[in-house]
């Protein structure tokens, strides 16, 4: 098996590394494990706590650490590493199958073949190993408790291991010796809770709820170990053990929790990781959300093929089915334990699934995994619990009796078992094994067909990376590099590594922004709001800021893949904003690159490819350098109410002196408060009022810190259109996502409607990016340049949408005016739609075309009124995004001069009558417009009514 898996993996992608887990681990695992070793890490992302970073000492970093000292090439290490775990995991099941008698040689290699050769190892195993470090010690773990405890009964009545057999009776039956008579059979239990805690060791520290899932297995064992001295002697042993082997990363995971930022918050969240965790995808093993994930190019390409491919999927769900029927079997050895071990781990993974069929305490499972279990939100980490005794079942379902054992009396079968038999010899079925063989290979095509590791693995990190980072360490006086643009993973035009460069090659400190704020939400807005500014093409006073912040250079990488989501600003706005705000390029390095193009750019197709070529990496400094650490008289300082990001906005306005320090308001303790509580995050410590205000303290108001609902698995385009004071986007429920983590009641800046109006719909916008503009509120502000759009989602259509407009007092509206651009190929164009009110509502069939058409509405005088589309036939061919809303009357005739579509209404009403809401559904969508997610706030009630 070793040389099988190891010949698999040498041939996926030669020569190439692939971005596995921490890709300095492979490069520099000495480095690696000398700053594994500090909790604190002064060079990378402004400073932070490392998560869980010790867990590498053991046992990743040791391996990558010899291989290195005996020459082997980084890439073969990591197939090398990949193909142990895959060894290990298969032959501890063999081991465990062998102490449970269960089978015979050739079913129990099957068996472990059947753990391993699955969507939960094969899906991963190539894009985060380390991950699976739990599953593959857990037939480890589980093994020495299994030796410690009383023989199994014959044809499977118990838990446990097999004494040596005695003489055979009339059906060919042996009786078992009491294990008390045969020492060598049975593990002390000392000794077995001391190897089950050395197998817990090697499932390292690196994420501790990984440990955490696969100890239910043991925890089974042990439930049902019986009352005796002997188990609870096991007990007592097993979690001295268990604690003694995870001490070493437990206290380096109390610290990080305690002074380290909770990133939970800004990860996956419950309803992405439990959508996938189906009772049948359980059973197959396919229960990782990540499968699921495009970007455009799949994340893990294995797992996304055990989703979407016929073979891969029939294959993995008939070596199920198989498992399933050998631990139905009613000879199955060790049945409770297998039955009760694989319901738990079932349960444990599918119990907050929300589809069909579900759990009736689903909402509770996941509110659960909202909160108090937050940590346990990725629930397909007990995937292993559910696949082992699926494994063991197959090595049993290939397993035939002789035929006078078949025949015997169940009654005798019944009793041997309370005797404590021991199984007969039994034969193998060879038809069950060949369909086994097939279906194994079946589900293994993933790996066959040579996806098994991430896409687009790279030879090495090119040579001008390393005279960059060179360059940046031969001039430590320049303060901090800051690492741009911004992206959420380090993937370039040369590979994929997922790590950035810098984290093993930097010298100095050194900074990014990135997917995750390890450095602090404050600084992952700093960095926002540095790149906003920069995105303008111009940002006056940007060196002052960023010689604040400690920034004293700035490593601009023009060889990043350029993708089509996430897209920064362009290399032309970047370098006109560097300029303009007084930095210098000092160094450049590596080969000329085509020039990147904005968002906005990319929508031209004489701007999409820009034929400037630039160096891969520059190096901007600012003028008059930076410190990292900088004193200032408190006595003098500025507090500003508002985000990190407004010292941007304040220096390119002249409003920060160089001697005058900056507080944020939100830092400031209660004004009653003497003292500063004792706190347990440093993110949550306030500076009493009093040590700061004084005489010469200037206060600044801004409008930096603004309620936004952001989508944290992107960078750029990422904030929602300006939210009230309460409530969230359109389309989304529960508190807005922010970049925030204290109380920030009366610092944040929210939206607000003249006269009591409001506005809302269906939903905006796109189901990854952000688009403000397109937000409810464009629709009816009266610029011709904005326009609401509904969220566009493959395989949705026009039917269902709907605005809703309330202006805040009665009026009798005689009509409403909209404007229907055309839709794509990808759904049906709208026929009809429908105005409702408080007094009835009236259906008006409209033509898919851009122009301006008016909507009958029910007469009377209501509260509100509303409009959705009814109803849809037909096509159109002209290109277009989702349903949308534009402002009336003059904004719909411009519509024919926009090369996108959208919609638009507008309403005429008496002067001295009031209206409510409008509500309509169609179809259509506009281009963005930096403009209208300023302006879409004025929304007076005249702005909404044509000939007004």
């Amino acid at each position: 098996m070793a040389v099988g898996f190891a010949v698999l993996y040498l041939l996926q992608a030669p020569g190439r590394l692939t971005a596995d887990t921490k890709l300095d681990v492979p490069l520099d695992p000495w480095g690696f494990m000398g700053r594994a070793t500090h909790l604190w890490n002064s060079l990378a992302e402004f400073g932070y706590v490392p998560n869980q970073y010790v867990g590498y000492l053991f046992p990743m970093g040791p391996f990558f650490g010899l291989a290195k000292l005996v020459g082997l090439p980084p890439w073969a290490t990591q197939r090398l590493w990949m193909a142990l775990l895959l060894t290990v995991s298969s032959w501890g099941v063999v081991r465990l199958a062998d102490a449970l008698r269960l089978g015979v040689p050739v079913t129990r290699v099957l068996a472990g073949l059947a753990y391993t050769l699955s969507p939960m190892f094969l899906g991963k195993v190539g894009a985060t190993s380390v991950a699976l470090a739990g599953a593959a010690m857990l037939p480890w773990i589980t093994l020495p408790l299994i030796l410690a405890l009383r023989p199994d009964g014959a044809l499977g009545a118990d838990t446990g291991t097999a004494a040596s057999p005695g003489p055979p009776d009339d059906f060919g039956w042996r009786e078992a010796h009491d294990p008390a008579a045969d020492p060598a059979r049975r593990l002390s239990p000392r000794r077995a809770a001391a190897l089950s805690g050395l197998a817990v060791l090697g499932t390292g520290g690196i994420n501790a709820t990984v440990t955490l899932c696969v100890l239910l297995c043991p925890a089974v064992v042990l439930v049902f170990a019986g009352g005796t001295r002997r188990a609870w002697a096991l007990r007592a042993w097993w979690v001295v053990a268990v604690i003694l082997a995870s001490t070493w990363w437990l206290l380096a995971l109390m610290v990080q929790g305690r002074y380290g930022l909770n990133f939970l918050p800004y990860t996956e969240t419950v309803q992405t990781t439990t959508a996938t965790t189906s009772v049948a995808e359980a059973l197959r093993g396919a229960t990782d959300w990540m499968a699921y994930l495009q970007l455009p190019r799949p994340w893990l390409p294995a797992a996304t093929e055990y989703v979407s491919r016929p073979v891969p999927i029939v294959g993995s769900a008939a070596v199920a089915a198989i498992g399933l029927w050998g631990l139905s079997r009613p000879d199955l050895p060790a049945r409770r334990f297998l039955l009760v071990t694989l319901a738990v781990g079932t349960v444990s993974i599918a119990a907050a699934y929300p589809g069909d069929p579900g759990s009736p305490l689903s909402g509770v499972a996941r509110d659960l995994l909202r909160n108090q279990l937050g940590f346990l939100r990725n629930v397909y980490k007990f995937q292993p619990v559910v696949r082992l005794p699926i494994a063991l079942g197959v090595g049993h379902a290939v397993v035939a009796l002789p035929v006078r054992v078949r025949r015997a009396p169940s009654r005798l079968r019944r009793a041997a078992g309370r005797r404590g038999w021991a199984r007969p010899r039994v034969g193998v079925t060879t038809a069950a094994a060949a369909v086994t063989a097939v279906a194994l290979v079946c589900g293994m095509t993933p790996a066959l067909s040579g996806r098994a590791l991430q896409p687009r693995p790279f030879t090495q990190v090119p040579d001008y990376w390393v005279q960059a980072a060179d360059w940046l360490g031969g001039n430590p006086q320049g303060g901090r590099a800051l690492v741009l643009p911004g992206s959420p993973f380090a993937e370039y035009d040369w590979g994929r590594p997922l790590d950035e460069p810098l984290q093993w090659l930097a010298k100095t400190p050194w900074g990014v922004r990135s997917l995750i704020p390890l450095g602090g939400t404050g600084v992952t807005r700093l960095m926002d709001g540095i790149e906003r500014e920069l995105a303008t093409g111009s940002a006056p006073g940007l060196g002052d800021a960023l010689a604040r912040a400690g920034i004293g250079q700035i490593l601009l990488r023009n060889d990043l893949e350029q993708k089509d989501w996430d897209i920064p600003p362009s290399t032309d706005e970047l370098h006109r904003a560097l300029r303009s705000s007084g930095l210098t390029l000092a160094a450049s390095f590596g080969p000329q690159v085509p020039a990147r193009a904005s968002a906005k750019e990319r929508l031209v197709a004489e701007l999409r490819n820009p034929k400037q070529k630039v160096p891969a990496l520059e190096i901007w400094t600012v003028p008059t350098g930076a410190k990292l650490v900088q004193s200032y008289a408190a006595d003098r300082a500025v507090v500003v109410s508002g985000g990190p990001e407004a010292t941007v906005q304040l220096a390119a306005q002249g409003l920060l002196g160089a001697d005058r320090p900056v507080v944020l308001a939100s830092d400031l303790a209660d004004p009653s408060a003497s003292a500063t509580a004792a706190s347990t995050s440093p993110n949550a410590i306030k500076a009493a009022p009093r040590e700061v205000i004084g005489p010469s303290t200037a206060w600044v108001d801004t409008d930096t810190f603004t309620r936004r609902d952001s989508t944290f698995g992107i960078v750029h385009d990422a904030n929602s259109y300006l939210l009230g004071p309460t409530g969230n986007a359109v389309g989304r429920t529960g508190e807005p996502n922010q970049w925030a983590e204290d109380d920030v009641a009366g610092h944040q800046t929210v939206a607000g409607f003249v006269g009591g109006m409001s506005v809302t719909a269906s939903s905006y916008g796109y189901d990854l990016l952000a688009a403000p503009d397109l937000a409810p509120p464009a629709a009816v502000d009266g610029f011709a340049a904005t326009a609401w759009t509904a969220m566009r989602k493959k395989g949705t259509t026009s039917a269902g949408q709907w605005i809703q407009l309330d202006v805040g007092r009665r009026m009798t509206v005689p009509y409403i005016d909209i404007s229907l651009l055309s839709e794509g190929s990808w759904r049906p164009a709208v026929r009809a739609m429908r105005v409702t009110s408080e007094t009835g509502a009236v259906v008006t069939e409209v033509s898919p075309v851009e122009d301006i058409q008016r909507l009958a509405v029910p007469p009377g005088r209501a509260a509100g009124t509303g409009s959705r589309s009814n109803g849809s036939t037909g096509r159109t061919t002209t290109p277009s995004v989702p349903a949308s809303g534009r402002s009336p009357s003059r904004a719909s005739r411009s519509s024919t001069t926009r090369s996108s579509p959208t919609t638009s209404a507008g309403c005429s009403p008496e002067p001295t009558r009031e209206t409510s809401h409008s509500r309509w559904r169609g179809s259509g969508s506009t281009r963005r417009s930096r403009s209208a997610a300023r302006r879409s706030w004025r929304c007076p009630a005249a702005s909404t009514c044509p000939g007004r």
